[in-house]
């Protein structure tokens, strides 16, 4: 897999040119496209760019702001709001050159101002500040030149300026003129503007009329329908009433792509599948029970069974083959099913759980458990995914031979992860995806991840400092060798088991033309497709 991550060895780093945005040719704001009516979920943590941190507001804020650089279909970095830029050959100072004709919705212009308005809020805000923790000052130059300055090197800063839907650039006069101005944003900068968000039912999105870059979006209006239910969403697609739906179960993908129904996008994403723990009690404050269960939790049924072998396999490690930083040989929990029995059992004997006469283990000596404590656990996972009911059935079969008793849970997903960070479950099913692995592995297993606590609940300081050392380092194989002993610590501790990654399918009907998918999940190439 082609990665996100650069290194800068060149004094200049100068942007492509414009075109290399665009798949197709130029042509009027909507062209001769329909409107596009996607089902997806709703963006119920807002639209507010630094704490919205969901797939389902991303998406949606994605299209209607945009990033000072962006990606292409091809993973490339890429000029948005600044048609140019070149970094020094200390890596320290970026200076960004603006589109000279670029506009927010309302038609005023996005000056050096705005650009430094937005980064430093993105370096502050709940979602981004782990990214900008290198970032020492935003300067104007000229209204349209903005400088931003490094204290030291940052191999992912370029990335983080380029997170789709999170490092937007914002109106200062339009937010900070409004207090409530998240509730229905105005003088946007993306390819479409807000019109109207009824929440639990839909929104509407329609073309940027001032948008920098002439010709496009060729989709005037997105009709977006909020549904949770996955069949019915994608009995919408089947039947035409929808053109596009994510993320979509890959057996109900597969179904329709063989019938002839519709193109599904399914790019190799970094991210994690994991089997999470309240770690501060008995009886997953034991790393040996936590080890036991890392041997036998499904892997290789839950990547044929629940994903049709589509996404990522893990036996521990969470950089997967494909990527840069892939480390071979380090996966402790691969293993045939007859070892990992074996090992798994001689754990939970030491750590006081002996079997019982009924199949399940019960404890004797586990401090500060009553000996005699059946090892019964409900796991809860979030009822709209399809995936995550899947999961946590195979975990209830595979954890059975151990004698540990798998209570599978359907949990509501409106609250499912906030419930998960008040450490209301003992053991839950968790999932997410990244657009690179320095984002994966900052995120995910520091303290100071966004999602930390709401994944792998990480307290270990020394993978803080593994971060920060691979992040530091302009050397990809030096950043490696970092990941690799993250990768080791995180095996032997278990904060979380993890099983790989998922597949997040996005499906088009025919009718769409034009469109990409990409490994940071981002819909933003719909800005360059048609609806016919």
């Amino acid at each position: 897999m082609k990665t996100r991550q650069r290194l800068w060895p060149v004094l200049i780093l100068v942007a492509t040119a414009l075109a290399a945005c665009s798949p197709g040719g130029g042509g009027g704001t909507g062209g001769a496209s329909k409107p596009l009516h996607i089902v997806a979920a709703e963006p119920t943590t807002g639209l507010d760019p630094g704490s919205a941190a969901t797939q389902a507001s991303r998406r949606a804020m994605e299209l209607m702001y945009d990033q000072l650089i962006d990606y292409n279909s091809k993973d490339e970095i890429v000029p948005a709001v600044a048609k140019s830029w070149e970094v020094s050959g200390d890596g320290l100072t970026y200076t960004f050159h603006l589109q000279p004709n670029a506009k927010f919705s309302d038609g005023s212009a996005i000056t050096a101002t705005d650009v430094q308005f937005s980064v430093q809020r993105m370096a502050t805000s709940a979602v981004l500040k782990p990214a900008f923790t290198e970032m020492r000052s935003v300067d104007v130059v000229d209204p349209q030149t903005v400088k931003i300055t490094l204290s030291k090197s940052s191999r992912p800063f370029l990335n983080a300026l380029a997170t789709a839907g999170i490092a937007a650039i914002l109106s200062q006069k339009a937010v900070q003129g409004n207090a409530n101005y998240f509730r229905k944003p105005t003088a946007t900068s993306g390819a479409w503007s807000l019109k109207e968000w009824i929440p639990k039912d839909h929104l509407t999105l329609v073309a940027n009329t001032h948008y920098w870059n002439t010709g496009y979006p060729k989709i005037p209006t997105i009709n977006y329908t909020f549904q949770e239910d996955p069949t019915s969403a994608a009995a919408a697609l089947e039947s035409g009433t929808a053109d596009m739906y994510y993320p979509m179960a890959p057996t109900d993908a597969i179904r329709l792509k063989d019938a002839g129904k519709i193109t599904f996008f399914a790019p190799n994403e970094p991210g994690v599948l994991v089997w999470g723990f309240d770690r501060t009690k008995p009886p997953f404050n034991d790393v040996k029970v936590r080890q036991a269960l890392a041997y036998m939790a499904p892997r290789e049924d839950r990547w044929k069974n629940c994903w049709l072998s589509t996404g990522g396999l893990s036996y521990g490690a969470i950089i997967l083959e494909g990527s840069w930083a892939y480390t071979p040989g380090i996966e402790k929990y691969k293993v045939s099913k007859d070892e990992a029995l074996s090992k798994a059992d001689a754990l939970m004997k030491a750590a006081g759980w002996i079997m019982g006469s009924a199949g399940v283990r019960v404890s004797k000596g586990v401090p500060g458990m009553r000996d005699g404590t059946l090892f019964k656990v409900t796991v809860p996972f979030e009822n709209n995914w399809d995936q995550s009911r899947c999961h946590t059935t195979l975990l209830k079969n595979d954890l059975q031979p151990l004698g540990v008793d798998v209570t599978p849970q359907a949990y509501d997903a409106a609250t499912y992860y906030s419930d998960v960070g008040k450490n209301k479950f003992q053991m839950f099913h968790a999932g997410n995806g990244y657009a690179n692995v320095d984002d994966m592995m900052q995120q995910t297993f520091t303290t100071t991840g966004i999602v930390n606590a709401l994944l792998c609940k990480v307290t270990d300081t020394k993978l803080d400092t593994l971060v920060t050392q691979a992040r530091a380092t302009q050397d990809r194989n030096q950043a490696k060798t970092y990941y690799a002993q993250m990768q080791t610590l995180i095996q032997e501790d278990v904060p979380c088991i993890n099983s790989g990654s998922q597949a997040s399918i996005t499906a088009t009907g025919l009718n769409v033309h034009g469109y990409a998918g990409r490994t940071d999940n981002s819909n933003r190439s719909l800005i360059f497709a048609t609806v016919s």
